[in-house]
Order: structure tokens, then C-alpha cells, then sequence
């Protein structure tokens, strides 16, 4: 349904603007976000909010007021009734809805998506005002901001701040003008009230629109710099025709005589008083001057910009159209005079660099100095910074003006043999090895799926494990970073954030497994990451990452719960036969082949789970392994010692007991982490006050807010004797 929502809002070729709340260290929020397509809307679900109309190609990227490319869409929203208030009166009063979304708090985001866009910012604002002045008849009053075209709303399918999901309620229609005239005449609506009046003011041509003040700026500017024009060194007499020729060049920049006369008297006054100044403006005023147009400084920054850009697109047009395909690149020979090749240099954010052989190496100004001048610096390709793009099909260099630091793969896709790879494969995934198929050609193909944490474990050594890193550093370049336990401990993570696989090698010397848990967790399905650099200001960027983690033991390994999706987890066997020292070279020269045919194949599953892959087929026997040796110690206790009491009480249907009991039992843990391994174990809560035999003291009945444990909820040694004597007299 969301993809229904976004085309109703939307065009296919419309600029979106996708934002989201970023906590600052003030404790202030803010919002950030980034440009999209109408695809990119349908398929985003990690940022919150969407500017409800497009914006312009050409714009600064913000969702503002000015920018705003079509009228097409209304938001209408009320945070005083309660849901079901506001679904009710909207359908009551008939007026025509395209999309209804829950905010996930307490309003419902109500959109009126027009077949056709209005034409201009002030008719949007005058069609507001009526849908306002006609709800408000049936009790409703809308949020006034929503009057800005330019206005957020809530993204579909997103999640609150609170951990609820906007949900959609209902998706309709575009909405066609004469429906909503319609609606304005039923509701006695009168659109020519509510249009903004009009006054009589001075027509501007071209780009003429700055104020006073900036206009009385460029008459000196013009004279006094331009024209060289001197006052300060005239005498008084000699003033006078200078003063006349300001006079002229003020009406010919636009200002009126009234504002003429103030600017003059303030800085130029005339010896001979105010009236000998008014008769130089009269006189001035019935003269034809020729009409200079003076831009406002904010007009003239957008169209310097917009010079710039233009400049910048004709510049580095080759580079910027240019297509990118697999054919192989061969590193170039470098000679002794590498570094006076100016096309080499480039310039990001602040910093100066150099590529050789498809690597960036940073380069001091000092450096650059020996065999160039500074002024060459403004001749070299500038970009406003990096950004990691992934993209094996379709690499673009250059995003937004921001050079992309992904790195394409060196091998040629053609058809052949890959006979070493298909029997690796086929050792590491066992039974799974069309998903192990499905898991590499969907980073290959699709490198922003989101896909699970896949865990390569075994007992023993010599398996392959290792060997997986190299298939991947083999298929997907350099785009794998591979930190050490230690070093993902660690809270700087410039070194791995921004690639597209990180490998973690012998996972159980992690120490800190449940920071390490929950780092892995959050950015598993994550859209965003924080990007933390010692020393620097901790900032989001896009995270494509996906994890492959090896293991040598089950135990003392990350504790993952029974119903969590995020781990794929296989063991390895160990490998048959004697090590063959030529196993890498062998992957690496049939590598272009596996690429061809990941390119090529059809999927063995469907997209149906967070990170693609169905939740049934994550749960392999590995997985079970590690849950179960890996389980709470609090959690075996309490299964064991319940266990052994029933075992011992053979003729009780159930236990009875107070939390405190318990606690006296299992000594060492708190009543609280106690109540939540009953709850997780056996299902249970403390229920309301009652009367039941207590367990712990005589069984005689008492009245209390007890714990109740069936025996069903445990197994014991006689019952899986009873089991087996029932099997077998069947």
C-alpha cells in the first residue's frame, strides 16, 4: 500500500525531500535528509518524515517555501481530538481524502493529492484556508502550518519516535478540481474571500528585486567604485552637479524620490538646505534616465550558484556522463614524473589529492607546491566531500558534486567454468548453498539489501572459514574491512562504517559481547549509522554494511534470542582431502565467471523478511546450538530447579509459590531478573489475589497474588518414561 501512497503524492520524476530528527549535543534536534526519487520514498522506511510537495531540480536540496516545484498537495492534521474523532468527522464531512497516515502518536495525517497542481503559491495558500474554514464547521480545527507547501508530513510504514509505527489507514484517489469546488460550495465556501488583497506597488522588470537599501548601495557602488567617481575632496560648489548625478543614478537604480531624499540628506546634504536638495530631485524626476535592474543579494547568490554549477556540469561533463561498465582495469605503468600530471590532482572538502591506480593518496600543499603554483589548485576537479555510494552494476564517480569513494571490482564478467567456487560453496553452506547463492548475487545486484549477519562457525580448525574472506575480497574488491575483535570494540569505527562487507575473524575473543551484541543489532537492518572518528564531530551517513562473522566455539558466543531474525548461522565442516596451496589462485582466476553467472541467474527465494531471507530458513541447527548453549545462566537455573521439583513432587499439578520463595531458592539473583527468566521460561506472570495451595509451606491454601507454574510447562524424567512406554505399546 505504501507505494500506492507515495504515487498518489508524486510523479515519477518529482524531487523528494526525506528528513529525519537528529539529536544534537546541546540537547537541541534538528532535522536532516537527503534528495530522492519517488522510488527511493517507496523504498526507504528509516526516515520519518517527507516534505508533502516536490521541490526543484535546480534548488539547494532544502525543503522550503521557494523551492517548492508543484502544488499538488494538502496535509491536514489535528492534535486535539482523539483518532477515532478525527476519522469521524473527516468522513462525515464528505471532503475528498487521497491518503490517510497515523502518526503513530495521535493524529492522522489526512492528504489531498490534486489530479492537477495549482498554479502559484498564493491560489495553494487561498484553497488552504477554505479546506480549513470548512472543516472548522464540522468541529475540526486543522493545524495552521500545514498551510506551507513546504510543509513535513509523516512517511508511511516509518517509525515514531515512540517506537510505533505510522500506519496507513486508508489510500484512495488524486483528487480532481471539481470534486474539491464541489466540496467548497457545499460547505459554503467562497475562494474569492479568502484570496490575498492585492495593492498598487511598482512593477519590476528582470531580476529587479532588491530593497532600498541594497539599491542605494549599488548607486555608490557604481560611482564611487565603478566610475571613480570623487566627493570628499570637492568643495561645496563643486558638490552640487556630483549631487545632481547621484540624484540621477538613484532613479535610474529604482528608488522612489521620497526615498531618494533620505538617503541624500543622511550622507550627501546639500550647504544650501533641504528645499535646494528637493528642487535637484524634482528636477531629476522629469528626466528619462536609462532603467538599471538591481538584484537583490539573495537573488543574486541563487544565480551565482546556479553559474557555478553550470560551469562546474561543463567542466567535468566528460566525467560526469561518463559510463562505467566491467571491463577490466589494468593498473598503468607510473613513471618518474607521476606527480606534474595535473589531471591526477583534485581537490575534497579542504584537502588535496592525488589518484593513482584508482587509490586517492593524500597530498600536502607543500607537496603539491614543488612542481605546480597554487593558482594551478583552481584549475583541478573540486568536490564538496566523499560519499560511499555502492553500486557493482551501475557505479556513478560523482554524486551531487561529492566524489565516491566505492570501489569498483577489477575483474571482466564473462561466461565460464567456476568449478573451484561452486565446490567451496558447496562445503561452507551445506544444504543452503542455492541461499548462500541468493545471499552473494543479491550484494552483488542489489548492494543496498539489507541482508542477516551470516556466522561461519566450527569446532575445529582448517574448515575455510577464513577462505570466505578472500571469495569475497576476490568478488567484491576493496570494498571489505576486516577489524580485528578488538578493534569493533572499539567506538571509533572510521575504519569500517562506510564499506559494504565487514568481516570479524575469530569472534570468540570478543570481551565485551553484549556491547558487541548490540552494536550488531542495531546496525544489522539499519538505514543510518553514526560515523564517530576520534577526535572529530560524530556525524550520520547512509550505511550499506553487511557482517560476516567467523567462530571457532559455540560457547561464550553472543547470546541471540529464540525469535530474532538477524542471524544466519552455518557450521562448517572440516575439509576433506590434503590443503591444496593453489585453492586461492583458483578462486581468484574463476572469479569473472561466478560474477557472470551471479549476473545472470534466477533468485531461489523471495524478498519476505527484514533482511530479505524468509525467518524459517535462518533457523538452521547451528543456530539452535548457540541459543541453547548460550542461554542465561539465570534461565538454566530456574528450568532446573523446577524441573527437580516435580520430579519430586510427582502428584502436584501445579507450583505455587511468591517471588520471594524463589529468590531464598536461587540465591545471588534479583527479584526482578528472577521474574523475567519465570516469564521467558515458562510463560508466566504473578497473577491477581487468590486462593491456592502454597507450594513451599505445607501446601495449605492461602490467600495471595501468586506465581503459577503447570506442570505441563516442564518436562521430567517420568514423563519422557511415560512417553517411551506408550510409543512402544503402540
Amino acid at each position: 500500500m505504501k507505494d500506492q501512497v507515495i504515487n498518489n503524492l508524486f510523479d515519477k520524476d518529482d524531487y523528494i525531500i526525506l528528513k529525519n530528527i537528529k539529536e544534537l549535543e546541546n540537547g537541541k534536534v534538528t532535522f536532516f535528509g537527503f534528495p530522492g526519487s519517488r522510488s527511493t520514498a517507496i523504498n526507504v522506511n528509516d526516515f520519518s518524515f517527507y516534505c508533502v510537495n516536490a521541490i526543484k531540480l535546480d534548488s539547494d536540496d532544502k525543503a522550503t517555501n521557494h523551492n517548492i516545484a508543484t502544488y499538488r498537495n494538502f496535509v491536514i492534521e489535528n492534535d486535539s481530538l482523539t483518532k477515532d474523532q478525527q476519522l469521524d468527522i473527516i468522513e462525515r464531512s464528505g471532503l475528498p481524502i487521497s491518503n490517510q497516515v497515523f502518526s503513530g502518536n495521535s493524529s492522522v495525517h489526512n492528504t489531498i493529492c490534486l489530479d492537477v497542481p495549482l498554479k502559484d503559491e498564493e491560489t495553494y495558500r487561498t484553497w488552504f484556508k477554505a479546506i480549513t474554514k470548512g472543516l472548522s464547521k464540522w468541529g475540526y480545527t486543522a493545524d495552521e502550518a500545514c498551510i506551507n507547501p513546504s510543509r513535513l508530513t509523516r512517511m508511511p510504514l516509518a517509525t515514531h519516535a515512540n517506537g510505533s509505527e505510522q500506519s496507513i489507514i486508508s489510500v484512495g484517489n488524486r483528487v480532481t478540481h471539481n470534486a474539491m469546488l464541489d466540496w467548497f460550495i457545499t460547505n459554503d465556501i467562497d475562494l474569492d474571500e479568502l484570496e490575498v488583497k492585492k495593492f498598487d506597488q511598482v512593477t519590476l522588470q528582470g531580476d529587479d528585486d532588491a530593497n532600498d537599501d541594497e539599491r542605494w548601495e549599488a548607486v555608490k557602488r557604481i560611482l564611487f567604485t565603478h566610475e571613480n567617481l570623487d566627493y570628499s575632496n570637492l568643495s561645496n560648489g563643486e558638490r552640487e552637479p556630483v549631487r545632481f548625478r547621484i540624484i540621477l543614478m538613484a532613479k535610474a537604480c529604482g528608488l522612489s524620490a521620497d526615498a531618494t531624499f533620505n538617503y541624500m540628506s543622511r550622507e550627501f546634504p546639500s550647504s544650501k538646505g533641504e528645499q535646494k536638495l528637493r528642487d535637484g530631485i524634482d528636477r531629476a524626476w522629469i528626466r528619462d534616465v536609462e532603467r538599471k535592474h538591481i538584484t537583490s543579494t539573495e537573488t543574486w547568490r541563487a544565480q551565482q550558484a546556479l553559474r557555478d554549477k553550470e560551469d562546474y556540469i561543463k567542466k567535468n561533463e566528460a566525467l560526469l556522463t561518463k559510463e562505467y561498465s566491467f571491463n577490466e582495469i589494468e593498473d598503468e605503468v607510473i613513471d618518474a614524473d607521476y606527480d606534474n600530471e595535473l589531471h591526477r590532482y583534485m581537490l575534497i572538502a579542504n584537502d588535496i589529492y592525488m589518484l593513482v591506480n584508482r587509490q586517492l593518496k593524500p597530498v600536502t600543499l607543500q607537496r603539491f607546491t614543488i612542481n605546480h603554483t597554487k593558482v594551478a589548485l583552481r584549475t583541478v576537479n573540486r568536490y564538496v566531500d566523499f560519499i560511499t555510494e555502492p553500486g557493482y552494476i551501475n557505479f556513478q564517480p560523482i554524486i551531487n558534486q561529492h566524489y565516491n569513494k566505492f570501489n569498483l571490482p577489477t575483474w571482466r564478467a564473462k561466461k565460464g567454468e567456476w568449478s573451484t567456487i561452486e565446490q567451496y560453496l558447496r562445503h561452507v553452506a551445506g544444504d543452503q548453498y542455492d541461499m548462500m547463492l541468493d545471499y552473494l548475487q543479491i550484494s552483488l545486484i542489489n548492494p543496498k539489501q539489507k541482508l542477516p549477519i551470516l556466522i561461519l562457525m566450527s569446532y575445529e580448525k582448517n574448515t575455510g572459514k577464513t577462505t570466505f574472506l578472500e571469495l569475497l575480497k576476490a568478488l567484491f574488491g576493496n570494498n571489505i574491512a576486516s577489524p580485528t575483535p578488538k578493534q569493533f570494540e572499539l567506538e571509533w569505527n572510521s575504519h569500517w562504517v562506510n564499506e559494504h562487507f565487514i568481516f570479524i575473524d575469530e569472534a570468540e575473543r570478543i570481551e565485551k559481547k553484549e556491547d558487541v551484541a548490540s552494536k550488531l543489532k542495531r546496525l544489522c537492518y539499519a538505514m543510518t549509522a553514526e560515523h564517530i572518528r576520534k577526535g572529530k564531530n560524530t556525524d550520520y551517513i547512509p550505511f550499506n554494511g553487511r557482517f560476516v562473522i567467523t567462530s571457532n566455539q559455540a560457547s561464550g558466543f553472543i547470546e541471540i534470542d529464540e525469535q530474532d531474525d538477524r542471524w544466519w548461522i552455518l557450521n562448517v565442516p572440516k575439509r576433506k582431502g590434503e590443503f591444496d596451496n593453489q585453492y586461492y589462485d583458483k578462486i581468484k582466476a574463476e572469479i569473472s565467471f561466478f560474477a557472470h553467472y551471479l549476473m545472470n541467474r534466477q533468485l531461489s527465494t523471495d524478498n519476505v523478511g527484514r533482511g530479505w531471507f524468509a525467518p524459517e530458513l535462518l533457523k538452521t541447527k547451528a543456530l539452535e546450538a548457540v541459543i541453547a548453549i548460550n542461554k542465561p545462566k539465570i534461565e538454566t537455573d530456574v528450568s532446573q530447579w523446577f524441573t527437580e521439583w516435580f520430579e519430586t513432587h510427582e502428584t502436584r499439578e501445579e507450583c505455587n509459590f511468591l517471588i520471594g520463595d524463589v529468590q531464598s531458592k536461587l540465591m545471588g539473583y534479583s527479584d526482578i531478573d528472577l521474574k523475567a527468566a519465570l516469564h521467558k521460561v515458562f510463560g508466566v506472570f504473578p497473577g491477581s489475589r487468590r486462593t491456592k495451595e502454597d507450594s513451599f509451606v505445607d501446601f495449605q491454601k492461602r490467600q495471595k497474588c501468586w506465581i503459577t507454574i503447570p506442570r505441563s510447562a516442564v518436562t521430567t524424567i517420568s514423563d519422557i518414561n511415560n512417553a517411551m512406554a506408550d510409543a512402544f505399546t503402540l
